[in-house]
């Protein structure tokens, strides 16, 4: 887990086109549906229950400049989250 601006440096230096998703993308790839952990465990296998993951987007909300929507593991489920904090990253990248 990371900081907002760490999770950004790592996915700079991941190269190959990886990046952090956005809000939406990071919403699209969570299954509601599904109960313990959200993330289809055939395409993110592994992904541990009960752990937010960073998005890239940023001021959501006027005055929210520091804070960063999260997405958690378990059933999709978002909020906010300062900075400083630490969270996981899940790096995406455009289908080739």
């Amino acid at each position: 887990t990371l900081d907002w601006h760490a999770a950004l440096a790592l996915a700079q230096q991941a190269g190959g086109g990886y990046r952090m998703p956005n809000f939406k993308e990071m919403l699209s790839i969570v299954d509601t549906r599904l109960t313990g952990v959200a993330f289809d465990n055939r395409a993110f296998p592994g992904t541990p229950a009960d752990t937010s993951y960073w998005t890239s987007t940023t001021q959501m909300f006027p005055d929210t400049a520091s804070t960063s929507p999260i997405v958690f593991s378990d059933y999709g489920e978002s909020g906010l989250s300062d900075h400083e904090f630490a969270s996981a990253v899940r790096l995406v990248r455009d289908a080739r």
